[in-house]
């Protein structure tokens, strides 16, 4: 098998995604070099011990120019595999493409195997928000209905590991970071489901951000674009399947809902799902499974009265819009995940257009330089209350909570305790961040844990 690595690849960050890189290396039987930017790693020791490691540095990307120009030249590095979190910019990857190096991550790499060994078929995912639930329904939809289905990247497991065992589909979510550096996959289908300012201290701009999102549309076969959120795109992709729920009668599926229920307006006006029975609440949501469906009728599924059902009883991904408890009278809702102002403002937006009562919302955390402005107008519009913490508490208060009841506080079990108190019978109570949540939690399942703690203790 050809993969591009030569002799002296060199794997760069050892987190979870850099750790399958060197399992995949192990059992290819190739010699690798290994770099991480910590002082330390957990996996130094076993690393070191490997005969087929030929070298390990720490504090890699520390030094100059011509330090790192020398140090890949001394090593004789024919490649490097990256791992999404390490961005591809200052002097060692100067260096190294100065050097004429491949840069590349899993991705990619994964898809030189599939390109050469597999006839699998992948199905691709990314956007600013959502594109976890779409990944998961769409995988589960699959193997509901029979198809041999396997799922990850971004989500689950590094996609190195899916090689591990034959499947038929690969169903991928693809975070901006990992598009960065695939260049060859080439998905049977793809879609980006929509674009909001994410990762503001990454890239140099919402435009460089959705270029890094769109360059999977142009691997794809075919494309699936929701033109209510993405009209532009049509101009790139004309022959792209298109989706509307605005009615509109220049696309290929246009969804209406009346009375809560969806309608496919191509298929004689029927009346495919009730969305009153799904278990996952928001409008944003129902845009999800609608998109969800139409991803897995392009690879031959049909819908059934099972998969329906299926569907009704899905519960949705932990952390994302999910029911906690409702009590005297007011729903508690974690949305944990949602760690941009788009993710919030569609939670928002959601609630208020398929639910009664207003919302009291938790929000804060740590903003990635973003504008939180956008928020105002939906904060004023369907928000009883909001409530801050974390590190840009008051920057959030500043740019868009002025107009409504405002609170900051210091800890989740303070937030939850005065939002329990300002919500009335019918209201929801929503964690939607905003933010990403390590300015207090190891991660936004952290976060969203202790929420829910919180929530059972006003019990």
């Amino acid at each position: 098998m050809t993969l591009g690595l030569g002799k002296n690849p060199l794997i760069v960050g050892l987190g979870k995604t850099g750790l399958s890189c060197i399992a995949f290396l192990r059992e290819q039987g190739r010699f690798y070099h290994a770099l991480d930017s910590r002082s330390d790693s957990p996996e130094r020791q076993d690393i070191m011990a490997d005969d087929l490691c030929r070298s390990l540095t720490l504090n890699g990307l520390e030094g100059s120019f011509e330090f790192h120009q020398q140090r890949l030249a001394d090593l004789s590095i024919s490649s490097i595999i990256v791992s999404p979190g390490v961005a591809v910019t200052g002097d060692f990857f100067f260096a190294a493409k100065a050097a004429g190096i491949d840069i590349l991550g899993d991705v990619e790499l994964f898809a030189r195997v599939v390109s050469q060994q597999s006839n699998a078929k992948v199905i691709a995912i990314t956007g600013s928000n959502g594109k976890s639930t779409v990944t998961q329904l769409v995988y589960e939809l699959l193997n509901e209905a029979g198809f041999d289905v396997s799922v990850g990247g971004n989500i689950g497991l590094p996609v190195l590991e899916l090689l591990k065992q034959a499947t038929q589909y690969y169903v991928l979510e693809l975070s901006s970071f990992q598009l960065e550096t695939t260049y060859s996959l080439k998905p049977v289908i793809a879609t980006v489901l929509n674009i909001s300012e994410d990762h503001m201290d990454r890239y140099e701009s919402l435009e460089h951000y959705a270029i890094t999102k769109f360059a999977l549309l142009k691997m794809a076969d075919a494309q699936l674009v929701d033109i209510d959120e993405l009209p532009e795109l049509l101009e790139g992709f004309p022959t792209a399947l298109t989706l509307s729920m605005s009615k509109q009668t220049n696309t290929d599926v246009t969804v209406a809902l009346e009375s809560r229920q969806i309608h496919w307006l191509t298929e004689d006006d029927e009346i495919i799902i009730d969305t009153t029975k799904l278990r996952i609440p928001g409008l944003h949501n129902i845009r999800n499974v609608v998109t969800s469906l139409l991803l897995c009728r392009a690879v031959g599924m049909q819908l059934s009265s099972r998969l329906i059902d299926y569907l009704y009883a899905w519960p949705g991904l932990t952390h994302r819009c999910a029911f906690v408890a409702e009590i005297n009278g007011i729903s508690y809702y974690n949305d944990s995940k949602a760690t941009n102002v788009g993710a919030t403002q569609a939670a928002l937006n959601g609630f208020a257009e398929t639910s009664d009562g207003q919302i009291v919302l938790i929000a804060g955390g740590e903003g990635k330089d973003a504008d939180f402005s956008p928020l105002k107008s939906v904060f004023k519009k369907y928000l009883r209350a909001l409530v801050l913490l974390g590190r840009d508490a008051e920057l959030i208060l500043k740019q868009a909570g002025q107009d409504i009841p405002s609170y900051i506080v210091t800890s989740m079990s303070e937030a939850v305790e005065k939002a329990s108190l300002l919500a009335r019978p019918g209201d929801q109570v929503l964690l939607s961040p905003a933010c990403a949540s390590f300015d207090m939690y190891r991660g936004f399942e952290h976060r969203g844990e202790e929420f829910q703690a919180c929530v059972e203790v006003l019990r």
